[in-house]
């Protein structure tokens, strides 16, 4: 059988099955600042130049209010 990386290194984390599951919500945490960090930094400012339209920032404004409803919702 052949882990992939990820899990390896979700799994390797700790010790016990719960300890590991508690340190993989850290690591998806990272993953996801670090996400935030790329848009914020390459694709925001790219997307700034030149000809500018506002139907980017309302999807992304409805995308991001979709995802809140549905975190809200589902728990």
């Amino acid at each position: 059988m052949r882990l992939r990386p990820q899990t390896t290194a979700i799994c390797t984390a700790g010790s016990s099955p719960s300890e590991t599951l508690c340190f993989s919500s850290y690591l998806l945490s990272f993953a996801a600042g670090a996400m935030l960090y790329v848009v914020v930094e390459e694709l925001i400012p790219e997307m700034s130049q030149g000809q500018h339209s506002n139907v980017g920032t309302v999807f992304f404004a409805v995308g991001f209010s979709v995802m809140m409803v549905l975190d809200v919702a589902l728990g």
